[in-house]
């Protein structure tokens, strides 16, 4: 996850001038069903999960809020909030924007990387982001589901939320799942 985020971070740097930081990063055991949401950060912002093995079976869900808006005419923000899926009864509005990845390899290890927030058209870094979420299909107590969850944002909008290199060290060399690291 580490390289990967660091040739992602060398991309976005090359078309938008700035390289990425973390911002946040976690390591947690979870069997709950979320709705479609973002996670709290910036605009510009980038979620990378690694899913460990894991004999929980799961649906990973990415919805295409962004896309969603602009067919109604809303900007993304606009569209988060007066149809917020996290509320009951208004995910209806992103079925035809919906991508369930359904069996897509418990057993093996998995990474997703989400563009977590949304910028307008015009925005010269404009980026158009998703919700995610996940559906647990079946949860076991005596299992364990591992996510090992990263967020990164460009330098400029990290300010003196950045984690520094000690942190991202002892996050790659832990096995304690602990929950979330933030500054």
């Amino acid at each position: 996850m580490v390289a990967l985020k660091e040739a992602l971070s060398n991309l976005y740097e090359r078309r938008f001038g700035d390289p990425l930081e973390y911002v946040s990063m976690g390591r947690f055991d979870q069997q709950n069903t979320t709705r479609l949401h973002l996670d709290g950060a910036p605009v510009r912002s980038f979620l990378m999960l690694g899913y460990e093995p894991t004999t929980v079976p799961s649906e990973f869900q990415i919805a295409d809020y962004s896309r969603c808006a602009a067919d109604l005419g809303l900007t993304p923000q606009k569209f988060l909030a007066a149809h917020n899926p996290m509320m009951s009864g208004q995910a209806e509005l992103l079925e035809g924007h919906l991508t369930l990845l359904r069996d897509w390899q418990e057993l093996q290890p998995r990474v997703v990387v989400v563009n977590n927030c949304s910028t307008a058209p015009g925005d010269p870094c404009h980026t158009p982001g998703v919700l995610h979420g996940a559906r647990i299909l079946a949860p076991d107590s005596r299992a364990t589901r591992v996510i090992n969850s990263t967020m990164t944002v460009p330098r400029s909008l990290a300010a003196d939320t950045a984690l520094p290199p000690d942190v991202v060290k002892a996050f790659v060399h832990t096995e304690e799942i602990a929950g979330e690291i933030r500054r």
